[in-house]
């Protein structure tokens, strides 16, 4: 199978079709992956393949249970993950991609001018520096993808969700034993979903979270 018949495919049985337009983003985004890779240390996913199972089709299971219109933040997002795959499927979100690194910051800015990607903003900076000119309350999902532990994650996403807001953590395979065993329970588990990356035995667990 080639990288657009797996693209493709794997996007469709996420219920996400792809466009030709979104297609070659989606290639374009990987041949900057790997162009850069070689500058600075992105990821240690460099094959091409890999790249679109383990970074673009991963960051799409969250797509699910997010609607056109919403403000999103996705925190730790390194080289944009969840939220650029996310903003490249779904253009009338309003994707803000926080990221203390500032080579990867720089990275993620060329990918934005490269693919014409305008429901984008980068903020380079920590989640829990109070003068990282993020609005505190200001976003409907808050995105972590394997960012520490579920206490850290969640005290670093919190102060950022509207009061209806959710929080959604892209965990492993431990991920549904890990809630499980979260002794703080101030938040409510919306939704679980477990699942395997097309060709892969990694297994991908969602959990949604509100306050309560």
């Amino acid at each position: 199978m080639n990288l657009e018949d797996l693209l493709v495919r794997g996007s469709e049985n996420l219920g996400i079709p792809l466009d030709t337009r979104k297609i070659q983003k989606f290639l374009s985004y990987s041949d900057l992956i790997k162009k850069w890779n070689n500058k600075i240390n992105l990821t240690s996913v460099t094959d091409y393949k890999e790249i679109v199972v383990k970074h673009f089709l991963d960051s799409l299971t969250v797509s699910e249970f997010i609607t056109d219109g919403q403000n999103i933040l996705d925190i730790g997002t390194g080289a944009g993950f969840p939220g650029i795959p996310i903003a490249i499927v779904s253009e009338s979100l309003h994707i803000t991609v926080l990221d203390s690194r500032e080579k990867k910051i720089f990275f993620i800015n060329e990918v934005l001018r490269e693919l014409g990607l305008r429901n984008v903003k980068t903020v380079s900076g920590r989640a829990e520096d109070c003068n990282n000119g993020l609005s505190r309350n200001n976003f409907d999902f808050v995105l972590t993808r394997a960012v520490g532990d579920i206490d850290e994650v969640l005290s670093l996403s919190s102060p950022y969700i509207k009061d209806n807001g959710k929080i959604i953590l892209m965990r492993g395979k431990e991920g549904k034993l890990e809630w499980e065993n979260y002794e703080n329970k101030n938040y409510k588990l919306e939704n679980l979903k477990e699942l395997k990356l097309p060709g892969t035995d990694f297994m991908r667990v969602l959990l949604v979270l509100s306050q309560k």
